[in-house]
């Protein structure tokens, strides 16, 4: 098996490279019903809008200060140049070096959904936000 490690994994977003812990992306279609006479009593589906979701955890570097522009992590912005592929401003890497695999998702914007921060007297700092797709995005 050819699996590695996530260490090496980035998220750069407006051109900023954040300090992030992790992020998942969930894409996702709507399932069109095109159940018919004809399918000998089976559900046919085809697909319908694509779809994206993500979420990111980040530790919060007041000398990054992610909620100013750049990045511009709040409820409601846009983030993103509109390209996709190596041009995308809106990246998330899974090997940055490119030794085990120089692939990234990358998205024409994301709308920011929701933000949160995380504080503790014997912690540091971190913020999630959750965000969508706005427009296209490319797999890696």
């Amino acid at each position: 098996m050819a699996a590695f490690s996530a260490k090496y994994a980035r998220v750069q977003l407006s051109g900023v490279n954040m300090f992030a812990l992790k992020w998942t992306i969930t894409t996702k279609t709507d399932a069109l019903d095109v159940t018919n006479f004809e399918g000998n009593g089976y559900a046919a589906y085809i697909g319908g809008i694509l779809d994206a979701d993500v979420s990111c955890d980040c530790i919060f570097d007041s000398a990054q200060a992610p909620m100013v522009n750049p990045p511009n992590i709040v409820p409601a912005a846009l983030l993103g140049n509109g390209l996709t592929g190596a041009g995308s401003s809106v990246k998330f890497y899974l090997d940055r070096t490119g030794a085990a695999y120089a692939g990234f998702w990358s998205f024409s914007q994301l709308l920011i959904e929701t933000v949160n921060m995380d504080t503790e007297v014997r912690g540091f700092i971190r913020f999630t936000f959750t965000a969508k797709n706005n427009g296209v995005y490319a797999f890696p």
